[in-house]
């Protein structure tokens, strides 16, 4: 008789939270149906869901949703990764102004934060990276 009652008391456990995950479910499904979602790659997961969904309902028989004009066109991935390189090479790369003149630097070190630097002459460098200073070749 125990037994049985922990039985039901699980049975309604997993009835209940299959319920709560089913509304999650048509929750979400109704706000990638119906929302235009601005931020690229929400818009690409967005294009994605609608695609999928279009393509199951098709095969079952049912007809398309007409939500071609909720989505936002998706990005090209390619187009992505250009902006995203052009982002971090503004960061990474110095003003051509700022760069000194290749001729003029001859020894490299590299500083106790660990920034590699470059000087015209040996006695610019300080005393306790003088022995990790390198003569740069030509």
């Amino acid at each position: 008789m125990e037994y049985l009652c922990i039985m039901k008391k699980n049975l309604f456990s997993i009835i209940v939270w299959g319920v709560i995950f089913l509304a999650a479910l048509i929750g979400v499904d109704r706000w990638l149906m119906t929302t235009r979602v601005k931020l690229p790659v929400l818009a690409d997961v967005q294009h994605f869901y609608l695609d999928f969904r279009g393509r199951l309902t098709a095969l079952v028989g049912g007809d398309d949703d007409p939500v071609s004009d909720v989505i936002a066109p998706p990005t090209s991935i390619v187009k992505s990764i250009q902006t995203a390189a052009e982002k971090v090479e503004k960061k990474i790369s110095p003003e051509p102004s700022t760069l000194p003149d290749k001729n003029t630097l001859k020894y490299l070190y590299v500083d106790g934060q660990g920034q590699l630097n470059f000087t015209s002459s040996f006695s610019e460098i300080p005393a306790e990276f003088k022995k990790s200073a390198e003569l740069l070749k030509d």
